[in-house]
């Protein structure tokens, strides 16, 4: 069974390698590393209702 944070790492993960993938992009990068942290620290409350549902819109699309 996948936990919120299992979802979470795995969102992360995806637009991590997303971000390797691009040679430019317009996604700040320092400002990923800052949320990543703020994740892992557990000072970002996340509404993983609404995560899961924004993660299925877009990998729907």
């Amino acid at each position: 069974t996948l936990s919120a944070d299992d979802i979470t790492q795995a969102g992360l993960q995806s637009a991590q390698q997303t971000l390797n993938d691009q040679q430019e992009s317009d996604i700040d990068s320092d400002k990923v590393a800052q949320m990543q942290a703020m994740l892992a620290s557990g000072s970002l409350q996340v509404d993983t209702e609404q995560l899961a549902s924004d993660m299925l819109s877009f990998f729907q699309n």
